[in-house]
């Protein structure tokens, strides 16, 4: 791991995960990306759903699928540190996808723009960013990174004064206004 600092890499982010619930079958093994929880916790809006409670606005989890869930497609990691790396940058920042295949990842600072394949290379060493082997799931990766970007972002708090919407005009109001009368 040396000069690998970051959060993103498998050795870090692959942990296991034991559930037993109401839902899903008795053993089973899953290889199913859940997120971590600085992100919006998957666990929690699991749990609860179990509960049977409504999770509260800006809760950004999903339910399992396992526990009866649509799960997600890649986890989102955003990673930033206040503390200077030599090897990286001043306050490196890095924000990555983990797909079960592809971990592309966006980087601020001396780290390289990385699209590492993490089947074909498990130990995360060989960038396929310009690899015209691969340039069909670049855009794909980068276009689904934007994406969580933006679904990230938090919504809450909601201004506490919201306007209040415009009276709906009858059929009669609405034929009166068209006209001009």
């Amino acid at each position: 791991m040396l000069f690998k600092d970051t959060e993103q890499y498998d050795s870090l982010t692959h942990v296991p995960l034991i559930w037993v619930g109401p839902k899903g079958a008795k053993v089973e093994r899953s290889q199913e990306i859940a997120q971590t929880p600085d992100m919006g916790t998957d666990m929690g809006t699991t749990i609860l759903e179990h509960a049977g409670v409504e999770a509260p606005v800006g809760m950004q989890g999903v339910v399992l699928s396992f526990a009866g869930g649509q799960g997600r497609e890649a986890a989102h990691i955003q990673f930033g540190t206040q503390r200077t790396q030599a090897a990286l940058c001043t306050r490196p920042c890095v924000h990555t996808t983990i797909h079960d295949r592809w971990r592309p990842s966006i980087s601020l600072g001396k780290c390289p723009n990385e699209r590492i394949d993490l089947v074909d290379d498990p130990g995360e060493r060989t960038n396929r960013l310009d690899s015209v082997a691969h340039a069909d799931i670049r855009s794909r990766l980068i276009e689904g990174l934007a994406e969580l970007e933006i679904a990230v972002v938090n919504r809450v708090p909601l201004p506490t004064a919201q306007p209040s919407p415009a009276p709906a005009l009858s059929p009669t109001e609405c034929s009166s206004a068209a006209s001009g009368s």
